[in-house]
């Protein structure tokens, strides 16, 4: 950007020069149009700063086409292989923890001997906390920074919910989310808070052998000493766990995408997946998630036809004399048990003077 308008005056830069350096920048670079839409946001408020500061009266973006960001390719798991996946997760946490068994009693043992050398960190809590990290990521919807940020101060086992404050990025920054609507309470599934309860035990067991003490600031996935995990440390694990079993290329991302799809898919409304993806509005959650709703459509068709259907025989005539027979019967069912023999009576006398419409009405009576 600097080597293509670096040496023209701010006040001079025209259309023109801005989308001739954006098609220079694409060629030479060849950023994505996501990444180009982002220069241009970027470039454009940088010269409304100008406005603002009285260095130039017009903003030369302001009437460039923004270049397209690029469809994103979001990948979704099938139920089956999510399924697939929650029980590869049972299996190597499982695992795990009889690693961390079999290290400790190795452990003991030299204790024993007197050989054992004072234990600063304790290498089985980094596997475990990555396999937390991907269960919770499974049934939460969240995003890794978002659980990788979590501490115990921030789960509530009682109530089986997590609140989401925080994100960490990838060069180990703690910050808030970027709207209000990011900070959240999820509910979580009483499979998952088992699992987390036990964890949360285990995890104050091992931590306390390193003379750490595990409090509300103790992050859920903690590493060997008890700290926070890197983004970088748990994406090579990611890498190696993911291809061992059969999910070779999934990204983390792509278990969130996976969640909302199934939501959406099983008739969840779109308000409640909004508020637990964090999104800002319902907008955003349809624009992504647009595609899994459709799978709804017959069964929506199917209701609205039985609906239809149900009121059209409510409103369709019937056969006349049928209407008139029901009419009468109707009619009789109306008149009070006690009043019969009144009614009787008088329609007898009636009758014998002549009166059809009563004498039919005596014959329908007796």
């Amino acid at each position: 950007m600097e080597r293509h308008l670096g040496n023209v005056p701010v006040k001079d830069i025209t259309i023109q020069m801005v989308e001739q350096t954006y098609a220079a920048i694409r060629k030479e670079t060849g950023l994505s149009g996501t990444s180009m839409n982002q220069i241009h946001t970027l470039l454009k408020n940088v010269f409304e700063k100008g406005i603002d500061y009285d260095y130039i009266y017009r903003n030369p973006c302001t009437r460039v086409t923004a270049p397209r960001r690029d469809k994103p390719n979001r990948r979704a798991l099938t139920a089956e292989e999510d399924t697939t996946l929650l029980t590869a997760v049972d299996e190597s946490e499982a695992e795990a923890f009889k690693s961390l068994e079999e290290k400790e009693a190795r452990r003991a043992y030299r204790e024993k001997l007197g050989i054992a050398k004072e234990c600063r960190f304790m290498r089985g809590l980094h596997d475990i906390s990555c396999i937390m990290a991907v269960r919770i990521g499974l049934a939460t919807d969240q995003r890794r920074g978002e659980v990788f940020a979590l501490t115990w101060g921030d789960v509530d086992l009682d109530e089986d919910t997590t609140h989401v404050g925080h994100n960490v990025t990838y060069q180990d920054v703690v910050k808030t989310p970027k709207t209000d609507s990011g900070v959240r309470t999820i509910a979580i599934d009483p499979t998952t808070v088992e699992h987390l309860s036990m964890w949360k035990d285990r995890q104050a067991e091992e931590l306390a052998k390193i003379c750490v003490k595990q409090t509300d600031e103790t992050p859920v996935c903690c590493s060997s000493t008890g700290g926070r995990i890197r983004i970088d440390n748990f994406s090579h694990w990611w890498g190696i766990w993911r291809k061992e079993h059969g999910f070779d290329g999934l990204r983390f991302h792509e278990l969130r995408h996976t969640q909302a799809t199934l939501l959406l898919a099983n008739g969840v409304d779109v308000k409640t997946v909004q508020t637990r993806l964090g999104h800002a509005s319902a907008s955003i959650t349809l624009d992504w998630y647009a595609h899994a709703i459709p799978q709804n459509d017959h069964a929506a068709a199917t209701m609205l036809g039985n609906l239809l259907n149900s009121k059209q025989e409510e409103d369709e005539p019937k056969d006349p004399q049928e209407n008139a027979a029901q009419t009468q019967e109707e009619s009789f069912r109306l008149l009070p048990h006690e009043n019969l023999p009144k009614v009787t009576a008088k329609s007898r006398q009636k009758a014998r003077r002549g009166h059809t419409k009563t004498g039919q009405l005596v014959q329908l009576v007796s």
